[in-house]
């Protein structure tokens, strides 16, 4: 069969992604390895066999392309073998020597037209391209972006710009109100802004979750400045309200559903709704998410996992049982074998499980785990990333254990590309953590106000439980607590508190709040059991741990100094 291979560097995953599914749309057949490589495939002999024999190879160009040493086997190969190499150029680079004769396509300002001319030259109605593409210069920053980026920066900059640009309107108007110290603040924040993150649209290094926090504070800023100029009836007044319409729509909408943006963020830093709502549409119809998901072969599959995690293992057993598959208690009875890791799995358990593996043994992830090179025998096969615990993926595997080929699009699509270290988890765990970091600083306000007024033993009490609390969050996100000890702690500390002070009827509504975000990410926490000798355990997540700290310490200071100012 003859076929295109896709080579890329995986930071620029979702770019990809792209280019692969809208030729498959066009009907030209693609070697893409995150379809190709099922679960439990022997993905390094998979990817090595792929660009092997693949008839052409379109190679993704980009600085961590060129930089990836992998991607050179792959393009270098495909050439020493008389394949052709298309370059699909996403980024300023400076193409090297041996690919310089190479077919070019520009991808960087117009995915759409560039598409169209790369899937016209494949399917042979166009002649060879040889677009110019400009080396790196000495500016850090390339102006050849996509005009929806451009849009973004602009739309994310606009608030710090009117900022500044409102101060000097009203510089003569109120000589001496302090305008050089606004005026520094303005470019001070402009300046922090695009440092914490608008830079990297020309990295092509986003985050998603980086975009909306930016586009979060430049609402906040723009709607103070709109108000600030209708108030000082400001002839700047209505080019304000008009950037702060584009950036209502911008946070609202554009971050939400726009492809471009998706393919401008790294590798796994874009929610899979996102990812659905862009790319789905570009599968066959045979490939499409919904009720024929269920209809499938059935499968004798056994579940091997930790007791600690059968909550987990129940419900993805249970969703394979619902798609028409047998659960066996048997394992040589077994066609399929899965094994469900986690930081709470034996590493012999692991390690045994690799060495005795056949074709049939898939390993499903279910937290984020402390990978080491003792692993490195399960790495070899592809594993399913059920971290998030999204139905979807179970639905998905569920379809293709007995017919991988029918599925391989929407198995793909389903596959979250996030490293194993990296900390992941349901949504409903993120607010769990949220809301009891909202609890720890109330209950450290509380404290501190009654340090304020003198009355040492009745601050000790929400100290203790603030503190408590915090603390045992910390251990739920490296799941060491079951739930139901989760929902005593955070339900049922500041219900017994607000007991105590004859304020019961206040704590029920935190109650019933927790009592539904725990109920639905009951299956990520573990049951009670001890944890292994050998555990894998979770990385540390300095990055995470500093986030939560540093939140809960200014959220209380802030609150605390609003309560006193109150006063």
């Amino acid at each position: 069969m003859e076929y295109t291979f896709i080579s890329y560097s995986r930071k620029q995953l979702y770019f990809a992604e792209a280019i692969a599914l809208h030729l498959q749309k066009e009907g030209i057949e693609i070697w893409f390895d995150l379809q190709q490589l099922g679960a439990g495939t022997d993905w390094a002999s998979a990817l090595k066999s792929g660009y092997e024999n693949c008839q052409r190879l379109v190679l993704v160009v980009s600085q961590s392309a060129l930089a990836s040493k992998y991607v050179e086997v792959e393009w270098d190969t495909a050439r020493q073998n008389g394949r052709e190499v298309i370059l699909a150029v996403i980024e300023d680079v400076d193409i090297p020597e041996k690919l310089r004769d190479c077919a070019v396509i520009d991808f960087r300002t117009n995915f759409n037209s560039a598409m169209k001319r790369l899937a016209s030259y494949l399917s042979g109605k166009l002649p060879r391209p040889t677009d110019r593409i400009s080396a790196q210069g000495k500016f850090p920053y390339s102006l050849h972006l996509p005009l929806p980026i451009w849009f973004a920066i602009i739309s994310l900059m606009w608030p710090y710009v009117w900022m500044l640009v409102l101060t000097l309107s009203t510089l003569r108007e109120f000589p001496d109100q302090g305008q050089p110290y606004l005026i520094a603040g303005s470019i001070v924040m402009g300046i922090l802004a695009f440092a914490a993150g608008i830079d990297r649209f020309w990295k092509h290094n986003l985050e998603h979750q980086a975009v909306r926090n930016l586009g979060a504070i430049a609402i906040i800023i723009q709607m103070l400045l709109m108000v600030m100029a209708l108030a000082l009836q400001s002839p700047l007044a209505g080019p304000i309200v008009i950037c702060f319409i584009l950036n209502v729509y911008f946070y609202l909408w554009f971050t939400k559903r726009s492809a471009p943006l998706l393919r401008w963020y790294a590798a796994g830093q874009a929610p899979q709704q996102l990812r659905r709502r862009c790319h789905a549409k570009l599968l066959s119809k045979d490939a499409q998410l919904g009720e024929e998901l269920l209809k499938s072969e059935p499968v004798d599959f056994f579940l091997n996992s930790d007791l600690a995690d059968r909550p987990m293992a129940r419900h993805i057993a249970q969703i394979l049982r619902q798609a028409g598959h047998r659960e066996v208690t048997d394992m040589s009875k077994a066609q399929k074998h899965l094994h469900l890791i986690s930081n709470r799995t034996s590493r012999k358990v692991v390690e045994q499980s690799s060495a005795d593996g056949t074709s049939n043994d898939i390993f499903l992830l279910g937290s984020s785990i402390d990978w080491s090179e003792s692993l490195d025998g399960a790495g070899k096969t592809q594993f399913v990333d059920l971290r998030e615990h999204d139905v979807n993926d179970v639905k998905v595997l569920a379809s293709s254990l007995s017919n991988m080929d029918a599925w391989r699009r929407q198995y793909a699509l389903e596959a979250t590309p996030t490293k194993f270290e990296a900390f992941a988890a349901p949504a409903s765990v993120q607010v769990y953590r949220f809301l009891a970091y909202l609890q720890v600083m109330s209950l450290l306000s509380l404290a501190l106000l009654q340090l304020f007024n003198g009355a040492w033993i009745s601050a000790l009490l929400p100290l203790l439980f603030g503190m408590g609390i915090f603390f045992l969050v910390e251990r739920a996100l490296q799941r060491k607590v079951p739930l139901v000890i989760a929902f005593s702690v955070l339900a049922g500390l500041p219900l017994l508190l607000a007991a105590l002070n004859g304020q019961l009827l206040v704590a029920l509504p935190n109650l019933l709040i927790v009592a539904v975000v725990l109920y639905s990410g009951r299956f990520w926490f573990p049951s009670f059991a001890p944890f292994a000798k050998d555990a894998i355990g979770m990385d540390k997540d300095g990055k995470s741990k500093i986030w939560g700290r540093v939140f809960v310490i200014v959220s209380t200071t802030i609150n605390l100094a609003i309560s006193l100012l109150q006063r």
